[in-house]
């Protein structure tokens, strides 16, 4: 099959799809999800404590296996009698995981059965409050002695201790079709669980959410309201689920609802009724500083020596015997080392080799450049100024080969994703598979 004009019309979605036969394939797995949204400052120590408790005090399918930390090996078992180090990350506003905590239930430090994810910092120009988030395979969890119920009641707690805004428990895709926006522009749906904060009763009245017809309704704490729409999260994504669903909107007003028929997030969003939410209180991202990210190198010296990046880049692969040619081959022995750098715990990370990430992003930067006669230019990316890759003279299609390099060096290298850009996987194969128009097609900034 020849791909590239296929590729030059619909781009990643074919891609993606094309790409079953050389990377490993993952069925479609349906997860159930629980999310809070929260628009203050919970970054204390109280907070910390008391969120932790929780989990241990109902224990059983709740009691996390690991928790990650900054330092190797990142991720560590839980400890109950000492909860030292998530709290310290916690109320830290410094690293690479501060304002985040992540913690695991798989058997192994990074099986997927389970996890906690939280992020305890925000930003108002992102649309990103902070949230806590537990996401669980259902099949698992059920094994485990979980219950739809005992979900709910944790977020009832939950909900107790942070005062949310929003939040919501549903089944769900981990990535699903039509993204869905973010709170501050629209409510996105109606779900199994629906958490509406005090913003929301105000904007849309206690009485109506009150006499919303659900299988239950529940008065919170701080006087939000809870919907759940069916008995079971089985339910609500049912088509009888989804016409209640849908009865459930126009009680409360479809003007306060995204539509994923007429609308594409972020592009074709309607204006739409949303609460004042207040801001001040909620602590905000740091952002990584370029002298913290290149340890005093900025980046239009990158930029400037991108030949001797490569060149100490190839004095480091010696002991590899992989020649930096710009080859297809030198990629997938790159995506070999890398894999292999991931397993030692000994490896350095990119906070204790800022060099190597440099030299990483100078190659893969090189790479692109030649095969699609661009350029090098320093521009704004989204906290700092970057080495970036233009494809051409006054073309808008651009690569950041910083943000894969980093999404490699702090995640490790999975040839299913390519939640930053592209993984070294992703790469070894377009490199391989794919001309340099259809990389300049496909990539389009």
């Amino acid at each position: 099959m020849d791909y590239t004009e296929i590729l030059k019309k619909v781009g990643w979605k074919v891609l993606s799809i094309l790409m079953q036969e050389d990377l490993p394939r993952k069925p479609k797995q349906l997860w159930l999800d629980l999310e809070l949204r929260v628009i203050g400052d919970i970054t204390s120590e109280q907070y910390a404590k008391e969120f932790l408790s929780i989990l241990i005090r109902r224990g059983g399918v709740f009691l996390p296996k690991w928790w990650e930390r900054e330092e190797k090996p990142r991720k560590v078992r839980f400890d109950p009698n000492d909860l030292t180090g998530p709290i310290g990350l916690w109320k830290s506003k410094f690293g690479m995981l501060a304002g985040n905590l992540s913690m695991s239930y798989g058997p192994r430090p990074y099986d997927e059965n389970q996890w906690i994810s939280m992020n305890i910092l925000g930003s108002e120009l992102q649309d990103s409050p902070p949230y806590v988030a537990l996401i669980t395979k259902p099949e698992w969890f059920a094994a485990k002695g979980g219950t739809p119920e005992q979900l709910y009641d944790l977020a009832a707690e939950w909900y107790d201790l942070f005062c949310p805004v929003y939040g919501k428990i549903y089944l769900d895709l981990i990535q699903p079709v039509v993204p869905e926006p973010p709170i501050t522009s629209s409510i996105p749906n109606i779900y199994w669980v629906n958490f509406f904060g005090k913003p929301y009763v105000e904007m849309i009245g206690a009485d109506k959410l009150s006499t919303a017809p659900c299988h239950r309704t529940e008065k919170m704490s701080d006087g939000g309201i809870m919907l759940m729409l069916t008995q079971t999260p089985q339910e609500s994504i049912s088509k009888e689920g989804r016409v209640k669903a849908k009865e459930v909107k126009e009680h409360l007003g479809t003007e306060y609802f995204f539509d994923p028929k007429t609308e594409r997030y972020p592009r074709q969003l309607k204006e739409r009724p949303v609460p004042q939410f207040d801001w001040s209180r909620v602590p905000k991202h740091i952002p990584f500083k370029t002298k913290d990210m290149f340890d005093g190198y900025p980046p239009l010296k990158v930029v400037q020596n991108v030949p001797d990046l490569i060149a100490d880049l190839a004095k480091r692969l010696e002991h590899r015997g992989i020649a930096l040619d710009y080859s297809k081959e030198s990629w997938k022995q790159i995506d070999s080392w890398l894999e292999d750098m991931g397993r030692e715990t000994s490896a350095p990370t990119f906070w204790e080799s800022p060099e190597l990430w440099r030299e990483l992003t100078a190659y893969l930067g090189e790479t692109v450049r030649l095969r699609t006669n661009g350029e090098w230019t320093v521009e704004k990316g989204d906290w700092r100024p970057e080495p970036i890759v233009r494809f051409g003279k006054g073309s808008r299609k651009r690569l950041r080969p910083i943000m894969i390099v980093q999404g490699v060096m702090l995640e490790g290298v999975d040839p299913t994703e390519d939640a930053m850009g592209f993984s070294p996987a992703l790469w070894t194969w377009m490199l391989t598979h794919m001309p340099k128009d259809a990389i300049k097609d496909l990539l389009d900034g």
